[in-house]
């Protein structure tokens, strides 16, 4: 019985140590992917693939309404143009917007905090903060060559996509999702199915280009694995800070070979 025991023990201690490794492999793996798909995509060598979608997958693209919004537009849940389709994609994607996604993000925070959560409520926040700066920093600093799309008979150069690696939008609405899946479990299966809808209709709605939604998708992956092993390092302190269960008091103890 006592072998049994504790070769029980070691195997979940080698189970979690397994665990662990893959996730710290998974956050590197990530990491590393959103740099090198960055630098491909400044130099051009996945030019071929956003002019492919550019003309070919973005019906809802109009380049002669695609210079870059205003903060005041970013912000509405309303875009520029005002189709059937456009206001459709204007609304499923509303969510994933800055105000909105810190709104529930912040709510799920708020919710793990009153269920004595500690670090994990700071991390979700810290997450979608670092999310947002990332955003911008890589925004401002990395352009694309340029896409041209088709119109009018000829081609118009789609100035929005010079700067519009990554997708904020496929970015926050992960990191949303993941939030909401891991702070309201009921509620996790229509939450992940959202966001599985969000880069498609980014796609077809022409807000962004598929090296835009892959990097951001990249981005939510790496944030996302990194609040769950700060949150998993955090559990495990305290389990050690609670030390092993105090044993039953002694008239609760029952005579060795008999039943309860």
């Amino acid at each position: 019985m006592r072998f049994s025991i504790h070769g029980r023990l070691i195997a979940d201690a080698a189970a979690r140590a397994n665990v662990v490794a893959l996730r710290r492999a998974s956050i590197v793996l990530a990491a590393a992917s959103f740099g090198a798909l960055t630098v491909l995509v400044a130099t051009g060598v996945f030019d071929g693939v956003d002019r492919f979608a550019v003309d070919h997958l973005m019906p809802g693209l109009d380049p002669r309404h695609s210079g870059k919004p205003s903060l005041l537009r970013a912000l509405s849940p309303v875009g520029r143009q005002h189709g059937p389709f456009d206001l459709a994609a204007d609304a499923w994607l509303y969510p994933a917007s800055v105000p909105v996604s810190a709104l529930i993000v912040a709510f799920a925070a708020a919710t793990l905090w009153r269920r004595g959560r500690r670090v994990e409520p700071a991390l979700w926040v810290a997450a979608l903060v670092v999310a947002t700066a990332i955003e911008v920093l890589v925004k401002g600093t990395v352009k694309r060559p340029a896409l041209f799309a088709p119109a009018d008979d000829g081609r118009i150069h789609v100035i929005a996509f010079d700067d519009s690696l990554p997708s904020g939008h496929a970015l926050r609405s992960a990191i949303l999702a993941a939030a909401v899946a891991l702070t309201w479990r009921r509620y996790a299966r229509p939450a992940l199915a959202w966001a599985a809808t969000v880069p498609p209709v980014l796609l077809l709605a022409g807000w962004h280009t598929p090296t835009d939604i892959v990097a951001g998708s990249l981005l939510a992956l790496l944030l996302v694995l990194l609040v769950r092993e700060a949150s998993a390092d955090d559990l495990e302190r305290r389990r050690v800070d609670l030390g092993p269960p105090a044993p039953a008091p002694r008239h609760e103890r029952q005579p060795a070979g008999r039943e309860p």
